[in-house]
């Protein structure tokens, strides 16, 4: 696993933290499949966003009529995927990127509301998949 670098590259996609920033650590195995996904999209200011995944929530209907909510909390709490921000996205008026990372040379993004009290983020691959785990958050 790799450390972290700030970094605030490009126009606006990146901002400089003015807070503590988490320590991100990524297996080689993680960061070569991250490299690999936002290679394969071809697009410019391609970054990782990590976030806390959403719980599952389905409505139906019981036998009289009634709504019947099955609520699942995710499999994870924390999740990472690729983006992109268009050009248009970062020319509008009030965008705010989120706070950027550079760990190994994958740029990784971090809601700010969510930075504080994050001390350390970890991204691998279990059983094929990407895991990201945040200890005590």
């Amino acid at each position: 696993m790799r450390g972290l670098t700030p970094v605030a590259a490009g126009r606006r996609l990146a901002i400089f933290v003015r807070r503590r920033m988490p320590n991100i650590r990524v297996t080689a195995e993680a960061a070569a499949e991250l490299r690999k996904r936002i290679d394969s999209g071809g697009l410019p200011n391609s970054f990782v966003a990590i976030f806390r995944d959403m719980k599952q929530a389905d409505l139906s209907r019981g036998p009289k009529g009634e709504a019947v909510w099955t609520i699942e909390p995710p499999p994870n709490r924390w999740r990472c995927e690729v983006f992109a921000v268009p050009e248009e996205v970062l020319a509008m008026p009030g965008y705010e990127p989120w706070p950027l990372f550079d760990v190994d040379g994958v740029a990784f993004a971090i809601p700010g509301h969510e930075l504080d009290g994050l001390d350390a983020i970890e991204v691998a691959i279990v059983d094929g998949n990407l895991h990201v785990r945040v200890p005590d958050a």
